[in-house]
């Protein structure tokens, strides 16, 4: 992830969101420059999307799958993506 607050003087923010796959549903943290669309964060260079403190469950439960600290999910699996409020 991309330093922007060392390398141009910018901070990012924390937003809470949920991804969505064609097997599964994740929920996580992914960080953003203030007042960026949660669109303009995702259409950035990298391929990837990092979230932070991810949730991986079944597209069909409640249970989930795995907690992990940082996922990578790369954007051509994205089906679906949303802020949590």
């Amino acid at each position: 992830m991309v330093k922007y607050e060392e390398k141009w003087g910018a901070k990012t923010e924390p937003i809470s969101v949920v991804v969505y796959t064609d097997r599964y549903r994740i929920e996580g943290t992914m960080f953003r420059l203030p007042k960026l669309r949660v669109t303009d964060a995702i259409n950035q260079a990298a391929a990837f999307l990092a979230l932070k403190d991810a949730t991986v469950y079944p597209l069909d439960g409640d249970a989930p799958l795995m907690t992990r600290p940082f996922v990578a999910i790369h954007k051509h699996q994205i089906v679906f993506m949303t802020e949590l409020e």
